[in-house]
């Protein structure tokens, strides 16, 4: 089979070179209608190379289209994920912040308060002392209904 298309092709190609052969020989030096005819038909097999390529770059333009279309709609749906992921995380960062003032605060508060009882503490050790130096050991002791009674008297 493949020898008889071989055999097939080269009849084409020397019936081919033939007839052109028989239309050169057979015009003058310059035969204008040959000629255009020859140029004629050159013309259609280029303008349908040509119109072949053209399909290719069409469907090939079609295609980056499409493409860049699909990529453009990745990169805005990424876009706008990337926009909420930054506005969910600016959100977490605010009340973060919120949350550490606030801690911070309640940290001082405590502090005022350790500080407000240490203070009452050394007052009341203080006047405890005070109260030893003036009135004694035994005041402290006794019930201070009856010391000031015993005081008055």
């Amino acid at each position: 089979m493949k020898v008889v298309n071989r055999y097939a092709k080269k009849l084409r190609q020397s019936q081919r070179i033939k007839s052109y052969q028989s239309k050169f020989n057979s015009s003058t030096s310059t035969d204008q209608s040959t000629t255009s005819s020859t140029r004629s038909r050159k013309f259609s097999k280029k303008s349908k190379k040509q119109k072949s390529f053209e399909l290719k770059v069409a469907n090939f333009k079609r295609t980056r289209q499409i493409l860049e279309n699909q990529l453009g709609g990745i990169m805005r749906s990424r876009a706008e994920d990337h926009f909420h992921y930054n506005r969910v995380m600016s959100c977490f960062r605010d009340q973060r912040q919120l949350l550490n003032c606030r801690i911070n605060s309640y940290q001082r508060q405590c502090m005022i308060y350790h500080q407000l009882t240490n203070d009452m503490h050394n007052i009341i050790l203080l006047l405890k002392n005070r109260i030893i130096q003036e009135l004694g050991e035994e005041f402290l002791y006794e019930n201070p209904e009856d010391a000031w009674k015993n005081n008055e008297e």
